[in-house]
Protein backbone atom coordinates (compact mmCIF):
# COMPACT_ATOMS: atom_id res chain seq x y z
CA UNK A 1 0.00 0.00 0.00
CA UNK A 2 1.29 3.52 -1.38
CA UNK A 3 0.76 5.89 1.64
CA UNK A 4 -0.41 9.63 0.83
CA UNK A 5 2.95 11.97 0.36
CA UNK A 6 2.14 15.90 1.69
CA UNK A 7 3.40 18.75 -0.20
CA UNK A 8 3.35 22.25 0.81
CA UNK A 9 0.63 23.91 0.04
CA UNK A 10 0.22 27.25 -2.04
CA UNK A 11 -1.51 28.95 0.91
CA UNK A 12 1.89 28.85 2.92
CA UNK A 13 3.68 31.00 0.47
CA UNK A 14 0.59 33.20 0.16
CA UNK A 15 -1.29 33.75 2.66
CA UNK A 16 -2.91 37.08 2.70
CA UNK A 17 -6.28 38.14 1.46
CA UNK A 18 -8.09 35.07 2.73
CA UNK A 19 -8.46 31.53 1.20
CA UNK A 20 -11.07 29.55 -0.86
CA UNK A 21 -11.94 26.16 0.85
CA UNK A 22 -13.43 23.66 -0.62
CA UNK A 23 -14.47 20.46 1.39
CA UNK A 24 -16.93 17.36 1.03
CA UNK A 25 -20.12 16.76 3.01
CA UNK A 26 -18.34 15.47 6.16
CA UNK A 27 -16.16 18.91 6.27
CA UNK A 28 -12.82 16.98 5.12
CA UNK A 29 -10.91 19.92 2.99
CA UNK A 30 -10.33 19.19 -1.07
CA UNK A 31 -8.94 21.88 -2.43
CA UNK A 32 -7.80 24.87 -0.83
CA UNK A 33 -7.04 28.26 -2.87
CA UNK A 34 -4.94 31.56 -1.72
CA UNK A 35 -6.67 34.65 -2.76
CA UNK A 36 -3.40 36.32 -2.93
CA UNK A 37 -2.08 33.57 -5.54
CA UNK A 38 -5.09 34.30 -7.58
CA UNK A 39 -5.31 38.11 -7.83
CA UNK A 40 -1.54 38.33 -8.34
CA UNK A 41 -1.37 35.13 -10.43
CA UNK A 42 -4.30 37.35 -13.02
CA UNK A 43 -6.67 34.16 -12.48
CA UNK A 44 -9.01 36.05 -9.78
CA UNK A 45 -12.39 35.48 -11.82
CA UNK A 46 -15.16 33.43 -11.80
CA UNK A 47 -15.93 33.99 -15.36
CA UNK A 48 -16.85 30.37 -17.04
CA UNK A 49 -14.63 31.68 -20.11
CA UNK A 50 -11.47 31.86 -18.09
CA UNK A 51 -10.82 29.48 -15.38
CA UNK A 52 -7.92 28.31 -13.59
CA UNK A 53 -6.59 24.59 -14.29
CA UNK A 54 -6.42 23.87 -11.33
CA UNK A 55 -10.56 23.03 -10.89
CA UNK A 56 -11.86 19.86 -8.87
CA UNK A 57 -12.23 17.79 -11.82
CA UNK A 58 -8.34 18.04 -12.23
CA UNK A 59 -7.99 17.17 -9.03
CA UNK A 60 -10.60 14.88 -7.97
CA UNK A 61 -13.02 12.24 -9.98
CA UNK A 62 -16.02 12.11 -9.56
CA UNK A 63 -17.71 8.05 -8.93
CA UNK A 64 -21.11 8.18 -9.70
CA UNK A 65 -22.84 5.26 -7.65
CA UNK A 66 -22.40 7.54 -4.24
CA UNK A 67 -21.87 10.88 -5.84
CA UNK A 68 -18.63 10.51 -3.83
CA UNK A 69 -15.49 11.44 -5.02
CA UNK A 70 -11.75 10.62 -5.31
CA UNK A 71 -8.57 11.83 -5.62
CA UNK A 72 -7.12 11.17 -8.91
CA UNK A 73 -3.89 9.81 -9.67
CA UNK A 74 -0.85 11.73 -9.06
CA UNK A 75 1.03 14.33 -9.39
CA UNK A 76 2.91 12.78 -12.42
CA UNK A 77 6.23 14.62 -12.31
CA UNK A 78 8.69 12.45 -10.15
CA UNK A 79 9.37 9.13 -9.22
CA UNK A 80 7.31 6.61 -8.96
CA UNK A 81 5.65 6.30 -5.14
CA UNK A 82 7.90 9.06 -3.98
CA UNK A 83 7.98 12.36 -2.68
CA UNK A 84 10.40 15.16 -4.77
CA UNK A 85 13.47 15.95 -3.14
CA UNK A 86 13.03 19.69 -2.11
CA UNK A 87 16.14 20.23 -0.80
CA UNK A 88 17.57 18.50 -4.22
CA UNK A 89 19.46 20.03 -6.82
CA UNK A 90 19.52 17.43 -8.85
CA UNK A 91 16.67 17.49 -11.51
CA UNK A 92 14.04 14.09 -11.61
CA UNK A 93 11.75 15.30 -13.98
CA UNK A 94 13.53 16.19 -17.59
CA UNK A 95 17.01 15.08 -16.80
CA UNK A 96 18.32 16.92 -19.60
CA UNK A 97 21.81 16.36 -18.28
CA UNK A 98 21.32 12.61 -18.27
CA UNK A 99 18.97 11.55 -21.33
CA UNK A 100 20.09 12.25 -24.81
CA UNK A 101 23.10 12.89 -26.69
CA UNK A 102 25.59 15.61 -25.88
CA UNK A 103 25.01 16.50 -29.22
CA UNK A 104 21.57 16.36 -29.31
CA UNK A 105 21.44 18.53 -26.24
CA UNK A 106 23.31 20.79 -27.34
CA UNK A 107 21.39 21.66 -30.69
CA UNK A 108 18.54 21.43 -28.26
CA UNK A 109 19.82 24.74 -26.06
CA UNK A 110 21.23 26.73 -29.52
CA UNK A 111 17.01 26.42 -30.62
CA UNK A 112 16.08 27.27 -27.37
CA UNK A 113 18.89 30.17 -26.93
CA UNK A 114 17.82 31.94 -30.53
CA UNK A 115 13.56 31.50 -29.23
CA UNK A 116 13.81 32.45 -26.09
CA UNK A 117 17.30 34.80 -25.73
CA UNK A 118 17.30 33.85 -21.83
CA UNK A 119 15.55 32.99 -19.18
CA UNK A 120 12.25 33.03 -19.40
CA UNK A 121 11.59 33.77 -15.76
CA UNK A 122 15.12 36.19 -15.05
CA UNK A 123 15.61 37.75 -18.42
CA UNK A 124 19.73 35.92 -17.52
CA UNK A 125 21.49 34.11 -20.33
CA UNK A 126 24.02 33.25 -17.80
CA UNK A 127 23.59 29.73 -16.38
CA UNK A 128 20.60 29.19 -18.28
CA UNK A 129 20.05 25.71 -19.71
CA UNK A 130 17.72 23.41 -21.72
CA UNK A 131 14.36 22.30 -20.04
CA UNK A 132 11.75 19.84 -21.29
CA UNK A 133 8.69 20.68 -20.23
CA UNK A 134 7.48 16.78 -19.83
CA UNK A 135 9.17 14.16 -18.18
CA UNK A 136 11.73 12.00 -20.31
CA UNK A 137 11.38 9.63 -17.93
CA UNK A 138 8.39 8.15 -16.50
CA UNK A 139 9.27 5.21 -13.98
CA UNK A 140 5.56 4.26 -13.52
CA UNK A 141 5.13 2.63 -16.62
CA UNK A 142 8.18 1.95 -18.16
CA UNK A 143 9.88 -1.08 -18.88
CA UNK A 144 13.38 -1.96 -17.30
CA UNK A 145 16.04 -0.88 -19.45
CA UNK A 146 18.20 -3.67 -20.85
CA UNK A 147 21.63 -2.59 -18.76
CA UNK A 148 21.26 -1.05 -15.38
CA UNK A 149 23.33 2.13 -14.68
CA UNK A 150 24.92 3.75 -11.61
CA UNK A 151 22.47 3.42 -8.82
CA UNK A 152 18.96 2.55 -8.66
CA UNK A 153 17.56 5.86 -8.44
CA UNK A 154 19.55 7.37 -11.24
CA UNK A 155 18.65 3.73 -13.18
CA UNK A 156 14.50 4.85 -12.76
CA UNK A 157 15.38 8.32 -14.27
CA UNK A 158 17.42 7.37 -16.90
CA UNK A 159 14.03 4.66 -18.16
CA UNK A 160 13.83 6.19 -21.87
CA UNK A 161 9.60 5.84 -21.69
CA UNK A 162 7.75 7.77 -24.45
CA UNK A 163 4.38 7.98 -22.54
CA UNK A 164 3.77 11.27 -21.45
CA UNK A 165 5.20 12.23 -25.00
CA UNK A 166 2.63 9.92 -27.09
CA UNK A 167 -0.24 10.63 -24.28
CA UNK A 168 -0.30 13.83 -25.54
CA UNK A 169 0.67 14.27 -29.33
CA UNK A 170 -0.65 11.03 -30.09
CA UNK A 171 2.04 9.40 -31.42
CA UNK A 172 5.72 8.16 -30.73
CA UNK A 173 7.83 11.56 -31.06
CA UNK A 174 10.91 11.29 -33.49
CA UNK A 175 12.72 13.56 -31.62
CA UNK A 176 12.54 14.70 -27.77
CA UNK A 177 14.50 17.88 -28.48
CA UNK A 178 12.20 20.14 -30.93
CA UNK A 179 12.46 23.13 -30.09
CA UNK A 180 8.38 23.62 -29.00
CA UNK A 181 8.83 20.60 -25.96
CA UNK A 182 11.59 23.17 -24.20
CA UNK A 183 12.46 26.37 -22.33
CA UNK A 184 15.48 28.16 -21.29
CA UNK A 185 15.73 28.57 -17.74
CA UNK A 186 18.11 29.59 -15.38
CA UNK A 187 19.72 26.52 -13.80
CA UNK A 188 18.15 27.03 -10.34
CA UNK A 189 14.71 27.50 -12.31
CA UNK A 190 15.03 24.44 -14.17
CA UNK A 191 15.40 22.48 -10.90
CA UNK A 192 12.15 23.98 -9.56
CA UNK A 193 10.07 23.59 -12.43
CA UNK A 194 11.14 19.94 -12.24
CA UNK A 195 10.00 19.31 -8.53
CA UNK A 196 6.52 21.32 -9.55
CA UNK A 197 7.18 24.16 -7.49
CA UNK A 198 6.15 26.79 -10.05
CA UNK A 199 4.75 26.66 -13.29
CA UNK A 200 3.50 28.71 -16.54
CA UNK A 201 -0.47 28.90 -17.07
CA UNK A 202 -1.73 28.94 -20.90
CA UNK A 203 -3.80 31.83 -20.53
CA UNK A 204 -7.42 30.98 -22.02
CA UNK A 205 -7.95 34.84 -23.21
CA UNK A 206 -4.91 35.15 -25.32
CA UNK A 207 -3.76 32.15 -27.06
CA UNK A 208 -0.25 32.92 -26.52
CA UNK A 209 0.27 34.54 -23.58
CA UNK A 210 1.49 32.78 -20.79
CA UNK A 211 1.35 33.70 -16.96
CA UNK A 212 4.27 32.56 -14.31
CA UNK A 213 2.64 30.93 -11.56
CA UNK A 214 5.00 30.13 -8.31
CA UNK A 215 3.13 27.48 -6.01
CA UNK A 216 6.07 26.78 -3.53
CA UNK A 217 9.45 28.54 -4.13
CA UNK A 218 10.15 31.50 -2.30
CA UNK A 219 13.65 32.33 -4.42
CA UNK A 220 11.40 32.33 -7.45
CA UNK A 221 8.22 34.21 -5.73
CA UNK A 222 8.75 37.83 -7.47
CA UNK A 223 8.55 36.62 -10.81
CA UNK A 224 4.37 35.04 -9.80
CA UNK A 225 1.86 37.04 -12.33
CA UNK A 226 4.92 37.57 -14.64
CA UNK A 227 3.05 37.87 -18.56
CA UNK A 228 5.07 35.82 -21.27
CA UNK A 229 3.25 37.52 -24.38
CA UNK A 230 4.09 36.58 -28.00
CA UNK A 231 6.51 38.36 -28.64
CA UNK A 232 8.51 37.68 -25.78
CA UNK A 233 9.67 34.62 -28.03
CA UNK A 234 12.06 35.18 -31.31
CA UNK A 235 10.18 33.30 -33.78
CA UNK A 236 7.91 33.66 -36.73
CA UNK A 237 6.67 29.89 -36.81
CA UNK A 238 3.96 29.45 -34.16
CA UNK A 239 4.45 25.51 -34.53
CA UNK A 240 7.94 26.10 -32.24
CA UNK A 241 6.28 28.25 -29.58
CA UNK A 242 6.35 26.02 -25.93
CA UNK A 243 3.37 23.74 -26.61
CA UNK A 244 0.31 25.09 -24.83
CA UNK A 245 -0.69 21.51 -23.78
CA UNK A 246 2.15 20.38 -22.67
CA UNK A 247 2.80 23.24 -20.34
CA UNK A 248 -1.18 22.75 -19.27
CA UNK A 249 -0.07 18.77 -18.39
CA UNK A 250 2.91 20.26 -16.11
CA UNK A 251 0.68 22.94 -14.65
CA UNK A 252 -2.21 20.50 -13.50
CA UNK A 253 0.25 18.29 -11.59
CA UNK A 254 1.49 21.56 -9.74
CA UNK A 255 -1.83 21.69 -8.77
CA UNK A 256 -2.49 18.44 -7.43
CA UNK A 257 1.16 18.71 -5.30
CA UNK A 258 0.40 22.37 -3.68
CA UNK A 259 -3.21 23.03 -4.15
CA UNK A 260 -4.46 19.72 -3.75
CA UNK A 261 -1.43 19.00 -1.04
CA UNK A 262 -1.06 15.28 -1.17
CA UNK A 263 -0.21 12.51 -3.87
CA UNK A 264 -2.30 9.32 -4.70
CA UNK A 265 -1.04 6.79 -6.30
CA UNK A 266 -3.20 3.74 -7.23
CA UNK A 267 -3.12 0.47 -5.12
CA UNK A 268 -0.49 -2.44 -6.46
Amino acid sequence: MNLPTTYSLTSRLWPHDGFLQIVDQENNRLVGLSIEFMRKGHVLTWDDRHVPLYTLRDLYSVDDSSLGCSPTVGPRLQYAHRAPRPESEHSTMSASSLTGSNTNQAAFRRALLARDGACLLSDRVRSSVACHILPQSRPEVSAAPTKPRISRDLHEVLYCSIKYYSELLGHQPGSYHEVEYGILLQNDLHHSFDQGNWALFPDSRDQFSLIVHVFADVRAKEYHGKVLRRDRFRIDDEIELPRRDFLAFHYRQCAVMHVRGYSHFPSE
